[in-house]
């Protein structure tokens, strides 16, 4: 099954939003209500929504991240809900990389997310990802959930700007195969060239000739 993601659209996808999120509630709203929470403004909110969508166009997941003005600085809720029939298949953690990667590049320090107690499935998933269960919430401390994608997906944390902490064997192998007696690159530059590992002499579009670029 193909999955891909888009922004929420408010004139096409809010019925099928508020039963997704319906059907993850211990007590289901009804639809009217649950239009209203999900249209009206909230004054000073940071918000960003996002849908997953099949290869048959329907939505089959949901993501938001935000903060609001009241909360504490680098602080942002996250949430994420999931069609039951799509379980299982990875919607979750594309949601998941999608509004990590938003929150991070607007300072989030923090997520905080809910529990549903009702499904045990969330709670396995959040802890998954490295968040902490404190009662009702579960958190994430984003420097330390980034520092471990930096070891297990370098790519990944270039897209981020995540700067990664190379070993100095890393760093002497790589001045030796550029031709360098020492590498003094930007931390994004760096990042970019522990990721591709490999010479790019006949490359324009990057700095370092990657073909990856």
């Amino acid at each position: 099954m193909t999955i891909h993601l888009r922004p929420f659209n408010p004139d096409t996808d809010i019925s099928r939003l508020a039963e997704l999120i319906n059907v993850a509630a211990p007590q289901p709203l009804p639809q009217e209500t649950m239009r209203a929470l999900l249209t009206t403004p909230i004054p000073g909110r940071i918000l960003l929504r996002t849908v997953a969508v099949d290869s048959a166009g329907r939505v089959i997941g949901s993501g938001e991240v935000g903060r609001d003005p009241w909360m504490l600085p680098g602080r942002f809720w996250i949430d994420i809900v999931v069609a039951p029939e799509a379980r299982g298949r990875g919607v979750g953690a594309m949601l998941g990389d999608d509004l990590v990667a938003f929150a991070w590049e607007l300072g989030a320090t923090t997520l905080v997310a809910p529990l549903r107690p009702h499904i045990p499935a969330g709670r396995r998933f959040l802890e998954h990802r490295g968040f902490v269960v404190r009662g009702a919430f579960a958190t994430l401390d984003l420097a330390v959930y980034l520092q471990e994608h930096e070891s297990r997906d370098p790519a990944l944390a270039v897209e981020l700007g995540i700067t990664l902490l190379p070993s100095q064997a890393e760093l002497d192998a790589l001045a030796a195969q550029h031709g360098l007696f020492e590498l003094t690159l930007s931390p994004r530059e760096l990042a970019h060239l522990v990721a591709t590992a490999r010479c790019c002499a006949n490359a324009q579009q990057c700095w370092c000739g990657c073909a990856a670029s």
